[in-house]
């Protein structure tokens, strides 16, 4: 088989937060005041994002990426200098041509730069445009999508970047959002919204015209990405290659022939999801090669065993899950990175020769500092369920680099939220958080409960009427193997989460209240009967996963679900946060819990952010929340703690209540 290939999935926004960059300036001036502890800086883990977008030229020679709202090219060398592509700021997208130039959108203009020259394509009256399909047999081409003021204008457009000829419109939208092409820009299959909020999928006969081949209804995972997703239409136009889970468990990929209508399964896994944009395809045939799904780590499925050697290859180079980000049209040169818990850092390699060479990191500030790995911990439940978590411990505990600390460590337990929240593994939004706390000396235990995704629907569906129950033993189970594998110190354990992790947290210490020594809350739910009473959005779900508020049966569920009602029990101290601007979760829940823990005379620290929303925005406010936070965990636990500096000023809060309960906060 022809070895050119590519890997899709640049739309997924999962892996948009962990792209980071800051200026090396700051990130040195602080190193020489924490260099003996080797403590990160809060600042240099929680820094704006200033590299991101990073893609391969089809030659394989160069890399783009976009840093400080500008578009950059350079050589594949960590010793290239980055070339400024002119006028880019604020660009909306761009893209590789198959002759080597860079196109982008800018103020709903197409531009073109090449041979150290750029041109411009206007089309008048167009209030937005997106490129939808290249290829490499017509390099001189590409279809656009266009919308113009007047509406009639709309459709897809064949646009020729010599300008030899005019734009051809080939079709009206119909209503659809998504188009796939074959090699000569003829269009094979689209996507169009349903009336459940998810889409259907279509294959086009040139003598019948659309047909339709799914009609998805609309799941949980569709926050986060697409489940259901077309990942290729072979060259020829003969077979349609898509993801879906209709009738079936677990995503899996499919191949159908768009002569026949003739839909097969052509590959499933027995543990997790397929993930369809991290899917290998081969550039030439148009096929997929390699498959990723994620439990616990990345497993890959081979549809053409000869790249096995590439990744086992690539697996002794480095520790991590292997991202291939793009390749060369030939298939000779691949931009790789290697996730483990770490913000992004792109490496060139070269089949033909097998040499791997460093270009660039999203985060020079964070050189100078080692990371701890990423550690895969599979728990089995008393009803059968696998639960595939993860975790991170400091490096110079483990001395002989078998993923079990030399002696059993102060621990925090990290809940997620959602609940229904999936392929997370290498978000550093919240790997920064786990990052931190390992270097200040904890175990980090990232626990997976029934009910995330990624995993099939039958896991999803093993949390429905299961809040404050299953789910909170499946988190005392994750504790239980922890202790008994050495990695968890059985008296120096904390639980922290946001969101639903926050309910889960304070509902840990209602529902085990012995098991933990502090507890952090995060934006959390309390009361759930009053929750749900006044939801707005998908109440039905709401019912059918939680409960019915409606009926008595179901208020004393949600009751007895409810950590609020059931404070008397808390007997660890807690800190406790909430944003002003919180409208998924509005800051009452916090309020009024601590105002009873405070009736109950428990230990809590409350702080407030008052420009805050749901999930914390401002990466000020979480380099001030973990100057307390660090404080309280290591007068409960014992670890480190990097001194305050000014961080705390850093951001608008108020410690509403217990500013005494912590040492060592000045405010």
């Amino acid at each position: 088989m022809d070895s050119s290939y590519q890997i899709i999935g640049n739309r997924s926004f999962l892996y948009s937060l962990i792209l980071l960059f800051w200026s090396s300036h700051t990130a040195c001036s602080q190193q020489a005041e924490i260099s003996n502890d080797h403590l990160i800086p809060r600042e240099a883990l929680f820094s704006p994002v200033k590299i991101s977008d990073v893609k391969m030229n089809w030659t394989g020679d160069k890399i783009a990426f976009i840093k400080e709202s500008q578009l950059y090219e350079q050589f594949c060398s960590s010793d290239a200098a980055p070339q400024l592509i002119p006028n880019t700021n604020k660009l909306s997208e761009w893209y590789w041509t198959y002759h080597n130039a860079i196109i982008y959108i800018k103020q709903n203009k197409l531009y073109e730069f090449k041979n150290q020259r750029l041109d411009s394509l206007i089309f008048e009256n167009c209030k937005a445009l997106k490129v939808i399909a290249l290829s490499p047999k017509l390099p001189n081409q590409l279809i656009l999508e266009l919308r113009f003021q007047e509406e009639t204008q709309d459709g897809l457009y064949l646009i020729f970047l010599d300008k030899s000829e005019a734009p051809k419109k080939i079709m009206d939208l119909q209503g659809f959002d998504e188009w796939y092409f074959d090699e000569n820009l003829k269009l094979k299959a689209a996507t169009k919204p349903n009336y459940t909020e998810d889409h259907s999928l279509w294959y086009l006969d040139s003598l019948n015209g659309w047909h339709l081949i799914a009609d998805y209804q609309w799941q949980t995972g569709n926050y986060y990405q697409r489940i259901n997703q077309v990942i290729s239409v072979s060259v020829d136009g003969k077979e349609l290659y898509f993801m879906d889970n209709q009738n079936t468990d677990k995503v899996v990929l499919k191949k159908m022939s768009l002569e026949s209508g003739q839909v097969n399964i052509l590959y499933e896994d027995s543990l997790a999801d397929l993930l369809w944009n991290e899917t290998l395809i081969d550039n030439k045939s148009q096929k997929p090669l390699v498959l990723q799904s994620f439990f616990g780590a990345s497993q890959y499925h081979f549809l053409d065993e000869s790249l096995k050697t590439h990744f086992e290859f690539l697996q002794k180079q480095k520790k991590g899950d292997i991202k291939i980000w793009n390749t060369s049209l030939d298939g000779r040169y691949w931009l790789v990175s290697f996730m483990n818990g770490y913000p992004s850092h792109y490496y060139h390699y070269d089949r033909l020769n097998q040499t791997l060479e460093d270009i660039l990191t999203s985060s020079p500030q964070l050189s100078p500092y080692k990371l701890s790995s990423r550690h895969p911990l599979m728990v089995s439940t008393t009803d059968s369920l696998l639960l595939p978590s993860w975790y991170f411990i400091p490096i110079e505990k483990d001395t002989n680099q078998d993923g079990i600390p030399d002696e059993p460590l102060p621990t925090v337990f990290y809940i997620h939220g959602g609940p229904w929240l999936g392929f997370s593994q290498n978000s550093w939004y919240t790997n920064r958080n786990l990052q931190l706390l390992a270097n200040r000396g904890y175990a980090v235990i990232y626990v997976e409960f029934r009910g995330a995704l990624g995993y099939g629907k039958k896991f999803t569906e093993a949390s429905y009427q299961e809040w404050g129950r299953k789910m909170q033993e499946d988190v005392i189970t994750v504790v239980n193997a922890c202790v008994e594998k050495g990695i968890s110190e059985k008296d120096k354990m904390a639980i922290f989460g946001w969101s639903y992790g926050g309910y889960a947290t304070l509902r840990e210490l209602t529902f085990s209240p012995q098991t933990f020594v502090c507890g952090i809350s995060m934006f959390g739910v309390t009361d759930l009967l009053d929750f749900l009473e006044n939801q707005r959005f998908n109440p039905q779900i709401w019912q059918e996963r939680v409960g019915n508020w409606k009926t008595e049966d179901g208020k004393k569920l949600l009751r007895k679900a409810s950590p609020f009602y059931q404070l008397k029990n808390i007997e660890a101290p807690l800190l406790i946060t909430h944003g002003g601007k919180d409208q998924s979760i509005p800051p009452k829940y916090s309020d009024q819990t601590v105002e009873a823990l405070q009736n109950l005379d428990k230990e809590v620290t409350y702080i407030f952010y008052p420009n805050e929303p749901h999930n914390y925005r401002k990466d000020e406010t979480w380099i001030s929340f973990w100057v307390i936070a660090e404080q309280f965990l290591k007068q409960q636990l014992g670890g480190n703690a990097q001194s305050p500096t000014n961080d705390l000023q850093k951001s608008t809060y108020q410690i509403l209540v217990g500013k005494g309960n912590i040492t060592g906060i000045d405010d």
